[in-house]
């Protein structure tokens, strides 16, 4: 089923604010109120269309983690016993089967790096131990572009008072729910609705939209571990403008971070087709020389959690994907 320029105008506004009027959105595209509302009840019935937030990490006080796994050689992959084990820990948000240089991809969202050890490393791993030939996890340094959606739980590692944890559960529940709504739901005015939304500004990127449903194309999965100098920016630049740039229908770029543990970068890389993949892969060949290592997978099967397709102007969170030839 194809998206036209309303639905894709529609998710263009709401990815960069969900919490846009109907009028603005309408002027924005260029057509009537009704015409936004029956698109929007199109794309939530059919596409999955969710509502939620994005946290800034630093003042949430949270850490993520993303884990590439090899399973040994030989063995064979119980993959119902994988999915209970992930789905029994609550700090795993998204998994998925690979195929390429890794076979499974964890990524985790602790209150602290302590916390990550003893409640995935020690669990997780442990309880898959006799699978398992290699755990490599790699901390998040800083998030670039794009983002994942996280569940509501983790707004219970922030320190906070009852009432604003409350508000920001149900915006990333819904970030589309009225004041009055709010007031409701938390028993308060309007105005302290107002008041509690100032409180939770230092703790929320932004608010977006995104489709859930599963899409056609193919899901990527990349490390890469980065060299350079001062010399070497305008072609990492060229790289992130690629990067960046929006496909025919959603972004490229899901999620795109600096990270701790051998890689500089990782990527999660949506592409319309396995003949867009291999192109892109044949881009980036172009700039070997400023890529010293590399790992790659492709996505065969979400086991928790949801990869998001949104349109969004990534430009705005980052100009610059790779380190740490840009940062020279």
């Amino acid at each position: 089923m194809l998206l036209d320029f309303v639905d894709l105008g529609v998710l263009a506004a709401l990815g960069g604010n969900s919490r846009r009027s109907m009028v603005g959105i309408a002027q924005e595209v260029g057509c009537s109120v009704q015409t936004v509302c029956n698109h929007m009840r199109f794309l939530e019935r059919e596409f999955g269309l969710r509502h939620c937030l994005i946290f800034s990490p630093s003042p949430a006080g949270f850490s993520e983690f993303f884990v590439r796994v090899k399973f040994r050689q030989g063995v064979s992959v119980d993959v119902e016993r994988v999915k209970r084990v992930l789905g029994e820990c609550g700090f795993v948000q998204f998994a998925a089967l690979t195929d390429g240089d890794f076979d499974l991809f964890l990524w985790s969202v602790v209150a602290s790096p302590k916390d990550y050890e003893h409640e995935v490393e020690a669990r997780v791993r442990i309880a898959l131990d006799d699978m398992i030939s290699d755990w490599s996890a790699h901390g998040l340094l800083v998030r670039r572009a794009g983002f994942l959606p996280v569940s509501s739980d983790v707004v219970g590692f922030f320190g906070l008072d009852e009432r604003l944890k409350r508000l920001l559960v149900l915006l990333n529940n819904d970030s589309r729910m009225s004041l009055t709504d709010l007031a409701k739901e938390l028993g308060v005015s309007v105005a302290s609705v107002n008041y509690y939304l100032g409180r939770a500004k230092p703790f929320v990127d932004c608010f977006t939209s995104f489709v859930s449903a599963p899409l056609d194309g193919l899901f990527a999965v990349r490390f890469v571990q980065a060299r350079g100098s001062a010399g070497d920016f305008r072609e990492a630049h060229v790289i992130s403008r690629e990067y960046l740039k929006q496909g025919r229908d959603f972004n490229r770029l899901v999620y795109g971070a600096a990270v701790s543990g051998g890689f500089d970068n990782f990527f999660l890389e949506r592409f319309q087709s396995e003949d867009d993949f291999m192109a892109f892969n044949a881009f980036l060949e172009r700039f070997r020389s400023l890529l010293r290592r590399e790992e790659r997978a492709v996505v065969t099967r979400v086991l928790k959690g949801v990869i998001p397709a949104s349109r969004r102007n990534l430009s705005k969170d980052t100009e610059f994907l790779l380190s740490p030839a840009e940062m020279a």
